[in-house]
């Protein structure tokens, strides 16, 4: 609630009100009361064209510049917290494990398959770790694979790998032919294990897909089968 009050961006779902039961000296229960989102997460129904997934990255990326922008992290970007409204827009939904710039949490949180390096080191969590996560996210959407992480496999967010021994996740192109050089590239520098490595800010991802947008859109006006799909599977 904190974060979303301190956050108004309308890619960012909004709390309202955070209503306390109980006495003065204990609360016994504690109701959110959020803003509704009518729509569907991209987990559930991934995008069937580049220009819809580029969009919709581009949007999720905007809302995380913003909250960088106002100090604060999400800390558990995936496809299961991005939710696609019947019009297209984008909600970014979920902050349960979002948290201050700089934080070093007391235990590791985040989900297995997105998770970044510096999380299950404890390390502190930056804007880089969004990036990675967002990263790892769009890398699921293109190939419907996830890349390695730092989580040893079974292990379920207790037994860790150093950063050395951390698998190279496959460049897209090598798993979907089909993705972009431009987006594989960008995606590929965001998984990256060193957060050094990875793009300098949100705001910077937020540009190039910007740019890989106008590309595919002016890839899809030229191409007689229309907009170029990610797969020949059925939606």
């Amino acid at each position: 609630a904190k974060v979303a009050k301190a956050v108004d961006h309308p890619g960012l779902r909004k709390i309202k009100k955070v209503i306390k039961k109980g006495s003065f000296l204990a609360v016994k229960e504690l109701f959110l009361v959020m803003e509704f989102v009518d729509g569907i997460s991209l987990e559930k129904h991934p995008p069937a064209t580049f220009e819809s997934a580029v969009e919709i990255f581009e949007q999720t990326a905007d809302a995380l510049a913003a909250m960088h922008e106002a100090g604060y992290i999400h800390a558990d970007m995936k496809p299961n917290n991005i939710v696609i409204t019947e019009g297209g827009g984008v909600k970014v939904i979920d902050l349960g494990q979002s948290c201050s710039n700089g934080t070093v949490k007391p235990r590791i949180q985040g989900t297995p398959d997105y998770i970044a390096p510096e999380q299950v080191h404890r390390r502190p969590i930056t804007p880089k770790t969004d990036i990675y996560n967002f990263g790892a996210t769009m890398y699921w959407v293109l190939t419907r694979q996830h890349v390695p992480t730092a989580l040893a496999k079974g292990d379920s967010l207790v037994g860790s790998l150093d950063d050395n021994l951390i698998a190279k996740p496959k460049p897209t192109r090598e798993l979907n032919p089909r993705v972009p050089a431009k987006l594989d590239e960008l995606v590929m520098h965001c998984v990256e294990v060193d957060p050094d490595k990875r793009p300098h800010s949100m705001r910077e991802v937020t540009d190039r897909l910007n740019l890989i947008l106008g590309i595919v859109r002016a890839k899809g006006e030229s191409s007689q089968h229309g907009a170029p799909r990610i797969s020949d599977e059925p939606e």
